[in-house]
């Protein structure tokens, strides 16, 4: 049996893939292996340029059996395989080149942004929370639990209801860690029916977050990133950004400019 060893072990893990920050790189370090971005922060209100080795990252953040003297770095390393396979395509999309055409690019895109909706420290607070959630809304029967969350209602044995009720930290962890993988596909199956297009800036620049994925419906009531009005905008570059959506004011596939003002409502929304 082939044992898998790490010369390298990757503890240090991104939320924001370089791959994807290397698009903003400052001009004069644009051709650098690591680049520099212009940051601002607000939460201290200070703006500074710094390396993207040093944004969006946290310590195993996906690794599972941080605690255990034998490591899994399995999600951190499809992570960076999936970011490997996106590289040429969101290069070619910070260009303004439209690579709807490539056979393969939007599923690779898809998989990429599914992954980048789900993978961010924030996620995994919102798991904590969904549990909490869950346990409030708790009926326990004579052999299975009922739970409701929103307008849903989910049941459990009983068995199944301790087991996730008593997990501690490290089982929270493990939970979002490998649900970064489990959601890609269906997301990314979404995303795929969805149209795109790509619209550049024809004054100004877009900007990113440590959350760059954006997801944005005008109406309050309960909606998904299926429901007709919705819609997903990535910043690409300073200059290009993806906007996908169940319906669009422009025809799919295609390139367009937006004014200024355009661009800060975008920008907003971030």
């Amino acid at each position: 049996m082939l044992e898998l060893k790490y010369m390298d072990e990757p503890t240090r893990q991104h939320w924001v893939p370089k791959v994807y920050l290397r698009q903003f790189a400052t001009a004069d370090t644009a051709n650098w292996d690591v680049p520099q971005i212009n940051v601002y922060d607000t939460q201290t209100n200070k703006r500074f340029c710094t390396s993207i080795d040093n944004i969006a990252v946290k310590r195993h953040l996906y690794t599972i059996g941080v605690n255990e003297s034998e490591k899994l770095y399995a999600v951190e390393n499809v992570l960076s395989l999936i970011e490997t396979k996106a590289k040429p395509y969101l290069a070619e999309l910070a260009k303004g080149n439209n690579v709807q055409i490539i056979e393969g690019a939007r599923w690779v895109l898809s998989i990429f942004l599914a992954t980048l909706l789900v993978r961010n420290p924030r996620m995994h607070g919102l798991l904590h929370d969904y549990r909490d959630d869950l346990k409030k809304g708790t009926r326990f029967g004579r052999t299975s639990v009922t739970t409701k969350f929103g307008k849903k209602t989910y049941e459990w044995s009983k068995d199944e209801w301790k087991w996730f009720s008593e997990l501690d930290g490290e089982g929270m962890h493990i939970i979002f860690s490998r649900s970064v993988l489990w959601s890609a596909k269906p997301i990314a199956n979404v995303l795929l029916k969805m149209k795109w297009c790509l619209i550049g800036a024809s004054t100004g620049e877009f900007v990113t977050a440590d959350n760059p994925l954006s997801v944005y419906h005008p109406s309050k009531r309960s909606w998904g990133i299926a429901t007709l009005g919705a819609h997903i905008h990535l910043a690409i570059s300073p200059k290009y950004m993806l906007f996908i959506g169940t319906e669009l004011p422009v025809a799919e596939n295609k390139t367009y400019l937006m004014p200024a003002e355009g661009i800060d409502g975008f920008n907003s929304v971030n």
